[in-house]
């Protein structure tokens, strides 16, 4: 017979070494680091351009593996409930979360019934955080991060803000208000407005960084850690501390024309860039932002700023023990915007549009956790920013259902970069790319907040960097699709060589002759061959009828699978909602809908 006290020895042993055994399981499942530039050009990083002082995130990215064509969406909202979905925007029917301009108006939301990777993650035990911009959508409470997933949140909600101030760009009636967010649990979220957490006055991209360092630091050492650093930089406005302006001494920074007391100011008082001198191509669309060196250098300042950030991020996992079973994933939300400041080169295009520059920004995944065969490497194949949900659930070991998801797991891929990969992409509604081929069709599906832009019906349109939203005369701004071959100012019409009445700015260029070419239609497509023409120059569909319609069919598959936006109805309270968040320091933007 057994002695009782052996009996209770031999069960605490077995129990201890279970625990240590779990305890063993959590820290094999890596931390999981998710860093999400906004505005982010492919050529607005050191590794690609030498120009930009960004060693931190170079040596990172130069560490692991640069991926060459991670896709996105074309803007901010839609790429970044992609991301976070593992969907396509299509597919959940986000398009995109503002706050009503009028009372009654219906509000796209992001559909609840889709999780989020972060409370996908919370199965395996992950402590969730995230910090910057979330612009997912913030009506009621339930969308927020706070209840969508994250356990602690700080960061600001719409599409852009002041870097200094945090107040809001985006709230009509009562463009005041702050925009700044903390919730130190589900259900607790508040005002960021005490002197700890507001930080008034200091540079967003620093509040970010130190956020998320205190929080590497508190979190439990035996969980492991999802971190989703979402940076405001380097989105407008044009703000950035002179300390960064003024590495780039070099190059002009503080000196002629690009004085740092030259800039113009925010109503605030904050330095907000430079304005610009004619283009001298194109004398007569003066003043043109195209030809602006002095705000190409705040660009690269925040850049600057934004990798001294990630390398602080770095050190603070470092530090804290956690680095080696990290894998971080660096990149920009889209493209950055054809302004004369971001660059995409060689790519054409910029955010708002759907040529590869506005598609596909700098980006590139570093982790010790990488074999040897797969460090200091390139990476050309295709890749989607939803392939980050299924990569990271993944890597996580969560046993969740992938059927519905458009991304696939990257991590086999990127351990062995011979392996095949993924041969096609959703890049927009109306656009998919297949290995070498990209397939645009044009039109916008009804009751869809569509924003790829129409190619065709464009002569009469306004150049210029914002356009793409739509075409006369749903577009209000008339405004055509921003190029680096075609922008120029607001006042500028475009026409076309045959045009009776002509304007100041002729179409004469080979590349830009489509827009005056009919339409890619689902009758009439078109073509570009990414292989034999990376920058997008010449139409070819014509040319490939076979592959064209093979394509089309493809395209017109996955449409059957779109979905209409989700709506909810605005109760006309947003601004009057303020009042019940005024604080010292000003009123601030939560949820008004119940």
């Amino acid at each position: 017979m057994i002695d009782p006290w052996v009996r209770t020895a031999v069960t605490l042993h077995f129990a201890v070494m279970v625990a240590l055994w779990a305890g063993a399981c959590e820290a094999a499942k890596p931390n999981l680091v998710f860093i999400m530039a906004d505005d982010l050009g492919s050529n607005d990083v050191g590794w690609s351009d030498p120009t930009v002082k960004s060693p931190e995130i170079d040596s990172l990215a130069k560490s692991g593996i640069i991926l060459t064509t991670c896709y996105t969406w074309n803007w901010c909202a839609p790429s970044r409930g992609a991301m976070l979905s593992g969907r396509y925007p299509p597919v959940t029917g986000f398009q995109g979360a503002g706050v009503p301009s009028k009372a009654g108006q219906l509000l796209s939301v992001f559909p609840l019934e889709f999780p989020l990777l972060p409370s996908v993650l919370k199965q395996a035990n992950y402590t969730t955080v995230m910090v910057g911009k979330y612009h997912l959508g913030f009506a009621r409470q339930g969308d927020l991060p706070e209840e969508r997933g994250f356990d602690r949140f700080l960061g600001y909600f719409t599409g852009g803000e002041d870097y200094y101030s945090h107040t809001a760009s985006g709230a009509p009636g009562c463009n005041k208000a702050k925009d700044f967010w903390f919730a130190p649990a589900p259900g607790q979220g508040r005002p960021a407005a005490n002197e700890d957490l507001y930080f008034s006055g200091r540079y967003s991209t620093e509040i970010f960084s130190t956020f998320a360092i205190n929080e590497i630091e508190r979190a439990d050492a035996s969980a492991p850690l999802f971190l989703y650093a979402a940076f405001q930089g380097v989105h407008f406005p044009l703000e950035v501390p002179k300390q960064y302006f003024e590495r780039y001494g070099d190059q002009g920074a503080d000196q002629g024309d690009c004085l740092w007391s030259a800039q113009a100011n925010t109503t605030e008082g904050f330095p907000n860039g430079f304005v610009c001198g004619p283009n001298p191509t194109f004398p007569n669309l003066s003043p043109n932002r195209l030809d602006c060196n002095c705000n190409r250098l705040l660009v690269k300042a925040q850049v600057s700023a934004l990798s001294e950030a990630v390398g602080n991020i770095t050190t603070a996992l470092q530090v804290h023990g956690r680095w080696e079973s990290t894998v971080l994933v660096f990149m920009g939300d889209n493209g950055g915007p054809i302004d004369g400041a971001h660059d995409n080169a060689p790519l054409r295009g910029g955010k708002l549009n759907f040529f590869e520059g506005g598609i596909r920004p700098a980006a590139f995944v570093a982790s010790p956790l990488l074999p040897k065969r797969s460090s200091q490497a390139r990476y050309t194949g295709i890749i989607h920013e939803t392939d980050w949900f299924a990569t990271f659930i993944g890597l996580a070991g969560v046993d969740a259902p992938t059927t519905g998801l458009d991304g696939m797991d990257l991590w086999p891929t990127l351990t062995n970069l011979s392996r095949a990969y993924r041969t096609s992409v959703l890049i927009a509604d109306n656009i998919l790319r297949v290995g070498r081929w990209k397939i645009v069709i044009g039109g916008a599906r009804a009751n869809s907040v569509e924003s790829s832009w129409k190619i065709g019906f464009l002569k009469g349109c306004t150049l210029g960097s914002g356009g793409g939203w739509g075409l006369p005369p749903t577009n209000n701004s008339n405004m055509c699709p921003s190029d680096i071959y075609t922008s120029g100012s607001s006042r500028a019409k475009l026409s076309c060589p045959n045009d009776e009445n002509k304007t100041d700015y002729v179409v004469t260029s080979a590349v830009d002759l489509w827009l005056c070419s009919a339409p890619c239609t689902p009758t009439s497509p078109c073509l570009w061959d990414l292989e034999a023409d990376p920058y997008e120059r010449q139409e070819v569909a014509s040319r490939n009828p076979v592959v064209t319609a093979q394509l089309l069919q493809q395209l017109v598959s996955l449409q059957r699978t779109f979905r209409n936006a989700t709506t909810i109805q605005d109760n006309g309270q947003f601004c009057a909602s303020l009042k019940n968040r005024t604080t010292k320091v000003g009123s601030f933007l939560g949820p008004w809908l119940t």
